[in-house]
């Protein structure tokens, strides 16, 4: 008997947030075009993997174009590798996530806690078993500090939720059985370092 998991995306989610977020973009006062600064940040941290997966919690690096909209509200685009190892293998996989991020600073001024959310998708690549891709949702808190005018650190945790079910085929490739879906999470936690420009 042959045993499958399937994960995937749960649209609905992510197409409400795309809404709710257009909605909240176009009631806030732009800022002038020369206040508005692109930030490129380069990060590292920790992974986070659930049970589900089988994959040891690993280092990661990424890095982040962020657009500030107001001197409260900005949008992100994100992305984060790693390569976790197997627990019970040790092969090595390959887990690369894309997100689009909108962050709301709770305070103005040089140091700025911050909430952080959004969708996106993560592409695991198994050395042992079959690749998988799937959307996800995304939520975190942080807190960054200005450096004078050009330069600002981070840190952050977020959270990415994607939907996932098991399959079990029999040798015609026929199913046989299929769980109920569930919502697993990938952690991340990471230090930031970047240039306003």
């Amino acid at each position: 008997m042959n045993a499958k998991r399937c994960i995937r995306c749960s649209t609905g989610l992510p197409s409400i947030l795309l809404v709710f977020l257009t909605l909240f973009v176009s009631h806030v006062s732009p800022a002038n075009a020369s206040d508005r600064p692109i930030t490129l940040q380069v990060g590292g941290g920790m992974r986070i993997f659930n049970d589900q997966l089988g994959l040891k919690n690993n280092v990661c690096a990424g890095f982040r174009m962020d657009f500030e909209v107001t001197d409260r509200f900005s949008l992100a685009l994100d992305y984060v590798f790693s390569s976790p190892t197997r627990s019970a293998s040790n092969a090595i996989a390959h887990i690369s996530a894309l997100r689009g991020l909108a962050r709301v600073n709770l305070l103005g001024g040089s140091t700025r806690p911050y909430v952080i959310a959004g969708a996106g998708g993560v592409l695991m690549n198994f050395s042992d078993a079959l690749d998988a891709g799937t959307g996800t949702v995304t939520a975190g808190v942080g807190l960054s500090r200005a450096l004078g005018a050009h330069h600002v650190v981070s840190v952050e945790g977020t959270e990415d939720v994607y939907a996932s079910r098991s399959q079990r085929f029999d040798a015609l490739g026929r199913p046989t059985y299929q769980s109920k879906q569930t919502y697993q999470p990938l952690g991340t936690i990471s230090a930031n370092f970047g240039f306003r420009f």
